[in-house]
């Protein structure tokens, strides 16, 4: 089988995988390959259960960890307290604070991890309607405005107006905690 050759998925320099995960398989591997420098501990067990791991930390600790690519995509309602997981290791935390399915499990973004900074940010392109200027250029939160669900603080979010006839209306500018688009 041919290796996958995603344009997508950028290169990965201080990590045992070549490119970045693009699945929660590709989470479980890149965390076997750190979990011991990174996290201090040693997978014990991996299973298509719930929880995916066990791992063990240098104090003894059993930590019970399910995998995700997506944070969000945790959802597993009778463990709301934690008491069967206690860790979800995600590629993206895309997934409210506090959401009450998990509440009292610690999220471990991996991508978020210093030895990964040479990724930098993702560039979105957007277009919008010329309808909906207004939105863009006041400092008011608006709550309709939506960016890609994969889009975080730090990406740089491109719009265009969509629509138009002559002329570039290319805005730019760098997302915050909560989605908005700061000019730069």
């Amino acid at each position: 089988m041919p290796l996958r050759d995603d344009p997508n998925l950028r290169k990965l320099q201080s990590s045992p995988l070549i490119v970045e995960p693009g699945n929660e398989q590709g989470v479980v591997a890149l965390f076997a390959g750190i979990c011991e420098e990174e996290f201090g501990m040693r997978i014990q067990d991996i299973r298509a259960g719930y929880p995916d791991c066990t791992a063990i930390g240098k104090s003894g600790r059993r930590i019970e960890i399910e995998f995700e690519y997506e944070s969000s995509r945790f959802n597993h309602p009778d463990d709301a307290a934690g008491k069967l997981c206690d860790w979800v290791v995600c590629w993206i935390d895309n997934a409210k604070k506090g959401e009450k399915r998990r509440k009292n499990i610690k999220v471990k973004e991996l991508s978020s991890l210093s030895r990964f900074s040479e990724l930098g940010p993702k560039v979105w392109i957007q277009p919008y309607q010329p309808a909906n200027v207004e939105r863009l250029t006041g400092y008011r939160r608006h709550t309709a405005w939506t960016v890609p669900s994969e889009a975080r603080k730090g990406d740089l979010l491109l719009v265009y107006r969509s629509g138009q006839t002559g002329g570039d209306h290319t805005h730019h500018g760098a997302l915050n905690d909560c989605g908005i688009r700061q000019e730069t």
